[in-house]
Order: C-alpha cells, then structure tokens, then sequence
C-alpha cells in the first residue's frame, strides 16, 4: 500500500510481523529533536499516524501534503509510531521505532578559591551538544572538611545539603550556570569544601571525567588571640647596626588558627631624632594560618608565630646622652 517510506534516517529496511512492517530507526543524535517522516501511498489510499499502541496523534497528516512528511518532536529515548494505510477496506500498520541518542553531562567548577564563607559559588553544567529541548539536570551538593577532617554544616545552609535540585539547560544553550550560596557567620569554623555531583538519571549520561566538581570555602574568623612586642636588642649601641623588633602572637584556644590578622608597627620620636637617630618605621606585619606552630602553654595547647622587622640605628661621631624611640603596635584587624 506504501510504494515508498522514508525518514530522517534514510530508508529503511523492513521486518514483517503478521500484517505489520516494523522499522527500526538507527540511533537518532541527541541534537535531533525534530523528526520527519514521509510516505508515498497508493493512489486512493488514506493515512493516519498513531502513537502506539493507540493514542492518535492530533496533528494528522493533511492529505494534501502527503509527500510533504510529518513531523514528530523525539523525546530522549525510544519512540514508537504506527502508520496506518488504508485502502478498499483493507490496512496495513508501518511501525516505527525510534531512538533518541542520551546526552552526556558533565560539571565544572567557576568558583576556583579559595572562597570565603558568605560568597556565591558559581559552577557550570555542560551537555554534549546543543538542542532545542531543554534538558533538566539534577545535581546533589555536600559539604566536606577541606583540611582537618571533620564534617559540618556551618558554611552551606542546611536546606541545600544533601537535596538534589534540577536544573535547567536551556533550549537551544549547551550548559548552564548554577549558583550556590554559602553562610557567613561570626563562628570560628573549620574550612570546608563544596562538593557538586551530578546524580544519575535516566535522560543523560554522566561524564565520568566530570561527574564531580568542587571548591573551597574558608572561614573569615581568626581565632582570638594575644599579641605582644619585644624589642632586642634593648639597650643599643650606636655601633650595633641595629636592632630587631619582635611581634608574637598566642592564641588563647587550641584550635589551629586560619584567616589573616594584621598588625601595624610604628615608632615614635623620644629623645631620639628619626632619620637622625634612627630609621623610622611604619610597616604592617601580616600573620595568616600556615604561619602558627603548636606549642604547650601551661599544660595547654597553643598555636605561636612571630615576626620580626628591623629598625636601623645611625652612626654618628657627636658626643650625646643616651637618647630613647618609642615602637608602637597599632590595632590588629581581621581579613
């Protein structure tokens, strides 16, 4: 009854199964969405399309454009259609089977880090290539300790751990920006990563390579501290070259300390002139976590660092009194 079918694909060979010619369709690209279909019938024939096994599709062929084709929107995965050719009385079924290739997924990390807590991560989803459908991706995020082991939920809200939203690639766009917010807070924390991993589904397939994407979130605290200024050599000698100031800070708990504290130093003019006496100094002595050692205080557990900087003393052949300068520690801020 038909004297010819084809396809996107091409034409197709048939199987017989009683009064039905059954097509099998090679795998149709992801990328494909729209699928025509076109068949030349006997002369007096009519046609009809149908879903199968039988829910009639409502946009039916105009007989007036037969040769024209139909067009059929594929969802990922198998597709089944019936063409129907009736003519005298008499009908043949033409089934169509047809599969829509599954996209592979993947997802990155935008927010390199480090970050801080209370920023907005920003992560992409990519798919393999573009199509006119959207594509819902479904992605669960987790929150991991970065450096001492320990699994909290401070940084990432609760409400977004362990849930796997979808998100959407749009029509036509190959990948899609998701964000995640993270909490900030006045708690000293552990630094955590952010984990974003892809959750199987049975609309794509995952890209082993780029299942799992993630970044670092610190915390912004510094743990509470006491910072105190020596000075040495104390007294100095004109002919001593000059002498060390020494900042050392101890923290007043027995966590390990992470953020970066700031201290300015300066001197001050007493009996001794600066540039005529000695140098003067105006410097910022920055302390960050990798800087602190272990120590015991009084049978505690502590965390030191120190730095040091150096005030030149002036060489001068004049017969004076011992002279004095003052150095000073300004306010430590947190960063």
């Amino acid at each position: 009854m038909l004297t010819s079918l084809t396809v996107s694909a091409g034409t197709l060979t048939p199987t017989f199964i009683g009064n039905c010619v059954k097509y099998t369709v090679p795998d149709v690209p992801y990328s494909t969405r729209t699928f025509t279909i076109t068949v030349m019938p006997e002369s007096g024939a009519s046609v009809n399309f149908w879903h199968f096994p039988n829910d009639v599709i409502t946009e039916l062929m105009d007989k007036d454009s037969i040769s024209d084709g139909h067009q059929i929107y594929l969802d990922i995965g198998e597709k089944t259609l019936e063409v129907t050719v009736t003519k005298g009385g008499l009908y043949r079924d033409y089934r169509l089977v047809i599969t829509r290739a599954k996209p592979t997924v993947s997802i990155r990390a935008l927010t390199t880090g480090p970050a801080t807590e209370g920023d907005t991560l920003q992560f992409e989803i990519e798919r393999s290539s573009a199509a006119d459908d959207a594509l819902a991706v479904r992605v669960a995020a987790d929150e991991l300790d970065a450096i001492l082991g320990e699994v909290h939920d401070d940084i990432l809200p609760d409400f977004v751990e362990d849930k796997s939203p979808l998100y959407y690639i749009e029509a036509g766009d190959s990948t899609a920006i998701l964000e995640v917010e993270t909490t900030g807070d006045e708690v000293w924390e552990n630094h955590s990563k952010i984990e974003m991993k892809i959750v199987s589904d049975v609309l794509y397939i995952i890209d082993t390579e780029g299942s799992v994407a993630s970044t670092v979130v610190q915390d912004d605290e510094f743990l509470a501290s006491e910072a105190v200024l020596s000075v040495s050599p104390n007294p100095i000698g004109e002919g001593m070259g000059k002498t060390t100031a020494t900042l050392t800070v101890i923290t007043n708990g027995d966590k390990r300390p992470h953020g970066k504290i700031t201290i300015p130093l300066t001197t001050s003019d007493g009996t001794a002139i600066s540039e005529e006496d000695y140098s003067e100094l105006g410097t910022t002595l920055t302390f960050s976590e990798s800087d602190f050692a272990q120590i015991e205080l009084d049978g505690n557990i502590r965390y030191q660092a120190f730095k040091t900087t150096d005030i030149s003393i002036t060489q001068d052949s004049v017969d004076e009194d011992d002279e004095s300068f003052n150095v000073g520690m300004g306010t430590p801020s947190d960063n």
